[in-house]
């Protein structure tokens, strides 16, 4: 069993950067991971990287992935509550 499975996690800014590698790093340990982040479309900012190819990085490394553009999500019946993992 991994150390996170079972768990939902939700991470904002995860296009690229610091957030993509925490939501990576989640998915790796079999979390749910929730993803934001304001890069939708491929090619639509100066720097690569989108929401979606990070939901996809988060499924490979074997956790649940849910991605949602920008800031407009909520969690899924059945996913319980947040808790703040810091």
């Amino acid at each position: 069993m991994s150390a996170l499975s079972g768990k939902v996690a939700v991470v904002t800014g995860a296009s690229r950067g610091i957030g993509k590698g925490i939501a990576l790093a989640l998915a790796a340990e079999g979390a749910t991971v929730y993803v934001t982040g304001r890069t939708v479309t491929p090619g639509s900012y100066a720097l690569p990287g989108t929401v979606g190819e990070t939901a996809a990085e988060c499924s490979r490394r074997g956790g649940s992935k849910h991605r949602q553009p920008r800031s407009a999500w909520r969690l899924r019946p059945g996913h319980g509550r947040l808790a703040d993992l810091g």
